[in-house]
């Protein structure tokens, strides 16, 4: 774990908030995806629905 996730400020506005959480969340995936091969990334983590 390289860069540890800031959590977003709770009191400011509303666009603030939500492109806070937004990066939150785009920290949080890097960080699972850390060290994960190529292959391993473009692998889908279910199988695809069968539904039509």
């Amino acid at each position: 774990m390289t860069n540890p996730r800031t959590e977003p400020a709770q009191n400011a506005d509303e666009r603030t908030m939500l492109e806070g959480w937004l990066d939150y969340h785009r920290q949080t995936l890097a960080q699972k995806c850390e060290g994960l091969t190529d292959a391993q990334l473009r692998t889908a983590s279910v199988p695809p629905s069968e539904r039509p």
